[in-house]
């Protein structure tokens, strides 16, 4: 989904990309249900053809952690990612084990 803000109502701080967009795993203890979307929907790989330019991922995942959002020097965010919570998931008959590097930014 694509969305345009007025100028007034755009995110122009961490604090702000905050508000809207988290790249963490949530606790699988206290939001189950949104743990099991992040799971299901918000992971990237495993990488394959689709994404590996040069031998790495066209995408540069897994990302950095971090623990604070902050703004890079383009201006654009890398997301607080801490290694809280962590990911099992069977890929190709195989358990991987995904942590916060691995998660797509989504909107709670």
């Amino acid at each position: 989904m694509l969305i345009f803000l007025e100028s007034a109502d755009k995110p122009r701080t961490p604090m702000d990309y905050d508000k809207f967009v988290s790249a963490n795993i949530p606790n699988p203890d206290t939001d189950k249900r949104l743990y099991e979307s992040v799971s299901k929907h918000m992971l990237h790989g495993p990488c394959s053809s689709r994404c590996i330019r040069n031998g790495s991922c066209s995408k540069r995942f897994p990302k950095q952690y971090s623990d604070f959002t902050v703004e890079n020097e383009d201006g654009y965010p890398v997301y607080q990612r801490k290694r809280e919570h962590f990911i099992n998931k069977m890929v190709g008959g195989l358990l991987k084990v995904y942590d916060s590097g691995w998660v797509v930014p989504y909107n709670r």
